[in-house]
């Protein structure tokens, strides 16, 4: 499972990552080590998380989150959003909205 590998990718740590899934920092460790397996509802909030099909979080196929082809600048903004509360997540979308809005 690639979860480690796409948590370090996004510079995420373990901790943040389990209050985003609303699970035990233990847990997330023991899925990580491939010494306990995700539910089918857990795989589906890890690869909505991260974007990414579950064949590719499970390793069937290769994966999306490639964020090399953006400036450092959007690439911090990416992982900056990816570690907001449900709160600030509710604020930052009203603001985009309010952006794109207008934009018209």
């Amino acid at each position: 499972m690639k979860i480690k590998e796409l948590r370090k990718k996004l510079g995420i740590k373990q901790k943040e990552l389990a209050q985003k899934l609303n699970i035990l920092p233990t847990t997330l460790y023991k899925y990580e080590k491939g010494i306990n397996s995700p539910s089918v509802e857990m795989l589906i909030s890890i690869a909505d998380f991260f974007g990414v099909s579950i064949d590719s979080l499970v390793g069937r196929e290769s994966d999306n989150l490639d964020l090399k082809f953006l400036s450092d600048k959007k690439q911090n903004i990416i992982k900056r959003i990816l570690t907001l509360t449900p709160e600030e997540d509710i604020a930052v979308k009203g603001y985009l909205d309010k952006l794109f809005e207008d934009r018209k």
